[in-house]
């Protein structure tokens, strides 16, 4: 099974620092669990496309398709998009291609009792 890591930054995060703490972040959740060592990372932040498109989850779903990856490593799942109604097309997307999801975090807020 091979993993990706799909990470975004805030906007006005022009040096995508916010892309490169997730990834790592990321990176120790797949060491500790033993996921791989080559971890491709998409973002719609950072410029990893050739000629500094931006357009990572387009490439992610290419390679899901194409059945490269297999799961994706998130370290938040409100990062996969900022509408709910995208993130329940992504996710949808993901299980209609059996495609894991992996959160490094859950940040559901929870009332002070």
């Amino acid at each position: 099974m091979r993993y990706a890591i799909y990470t975004r930054s805030h906007p006005g995060d022009i040096d995508c620092k916010a892309d490169q703490i997730q990834y790592s972040h990321c990176r120790d959740f797949a060491g500790r669990f033993h996921l791989g060592s080559f971890l491709p990372q998409y973002s719609d932040t950072l410029k990893v496309s050739d000629g500094g498109a931006v357009n990572g989850m387009e490439n992610l779903f290419d390679d899901i398709r194409s059945g490269h990856i297999h799961g994706v490593i998130v370290e938040d799942i409100s990062l996969l998009s900022r509408r709910s109604w995208q993130l329940v097309k992504i996710i949808d997307f993901f299980a209609a291609h059996q495609t894991r999801i992996l959160v490094v975090k859950e940040t559901i807020p929870c009332p002070i009792q």
